[in-house]
Formats: structure tokens, sequence, C-alpha cells
């Protein structure tokens, strides 16, 4: 089967930078010796399984864990890599986690409440731009931050939102002068 790659950032990991092709494919790049190796099996299995529909790799803790999107039936599933080898294994819990993806950028966290436990947030909004669109794990909804919005399916939202990119905060607390970037340093 043909590698053919997504349009999501790679991930390092390990050593070895990742990603992940439409059909489940996993590539890695070997940093140690320059090698490029093509692992696993294609995840084929339903009907969505046989189109190509966006997914997204997001390192999570110390798993790879691939959110793969389709159409109105299994809108939203997600597995993690089994390291020994190298399959991809359905998970139906994020736990206290919740991830953020797009195209630019994935990033796992753990929630700072239960509100946001085991919820995948998307470059998407509500249709007027209300509300950030997610989806639980728990329900199998699609609902939104900033209006009763909640759905099966991702009626009433407006489009994927191409340029958009997740930035993981930092809990620390800073100064006044770490948040001058333009300034010397005294």
């Amino acid at each position: 089967m043909e590698y053919i790659p997504l349009w999501n950032p790679p991930i390092l990991h390990q050593g070895a930078f990742y990603c992940v092709d439409y059909n489940g494919l996993i590539g890695t790049f070997n940093l140690e010796d320059n090698t490029w190796k093509v692992h696993g099996a294609p995840l084929i299995g339903s009907y969505e399984d046989k189109y190509p529909y966006p997914s997204f790799l997001v390192k999570s803790g110390e798993d790879l864990i691939l959110v793969k999107l389709g159409s109105q039936e299994n809108l939203v599933r997600t597995y993690k890599l089994n390291f020994p080898v190298m399959v991809w294994v359905e998970v139906e819990s994020l736990g206290k986690r919740t991830l953020f993806i797009s195209h630019t950028s994935c990033v796992s966290a753990i929630a700072p409440n239960n509100e946001m436990e085991n919820k995948i947030y998307f470059p998407r909004l509500c249709l007027k731009g209300e509300g950030i669109l997610f989806y639980s794990l728990e329900t199998g909804r699609y609902d939104s931050f900033g209006d009763q919005h909640s759905s099966k399916s991702l009626y009433e939202t407006e489009g994927w939102r191409e340029n958009c990119t997740w930035i993981e905060p930092s809990w620390t607390k800073f100064t006044p002068q770490d948040l001058n970037w333009f300034e010397p340093p005294l």
C-alpha cells in the first residue's frame, strides 16, 4: 500500500519523528541513523476508513494518539499506538486528558477542570461564530462553549479554520520583565 502523508506536523518521540498517513500507516524518521521506515497495518474496517478523512497525530504523555475523523457514522475515533508491534489500538476514553487538534499543531494536556476532560477541541466554530467546537468521547456528541450547541453531527457549525493553531500555555508566573521581549536585558 502506498504511503500518502497527511498535512500535519510530525511528532518527535523517543529519538524519531513520527507521522501518519491517510490509511493510518505510521512513518518514522530515526534521527540516530537517518533512516525512514513505514510501520503497521492500515486502518481499514469501515466505510469511513476507505476514504481520506483527516486524521491527527498527538503526543499525549508517553503515548501517541491518533484522532481519526469520519463522516456521519463514527465521526471521531481515537487510537493509541502499541509500540512493540506498531499497530493502533482503539481508545474509548482519554481519561483526564484533553486534546486540541488542527493542521498546524496538535496538543495534549491534563484538563484543568473536569468539564474539559475526555474532550477533543477543533479549530471550528458554531454558526455565527458562537463558541469553539469540541467532541466529547463520553457522550459521542459535538458541543461548544459559549452557546447551547449540541449535536451528533457537524450540522450547524462553520467550516474548518485552516490557519488556526493551538498554543500550549505555560502555567508558571512571569514577571513583567520576562514578558517584555523588545527591550534588551539590563
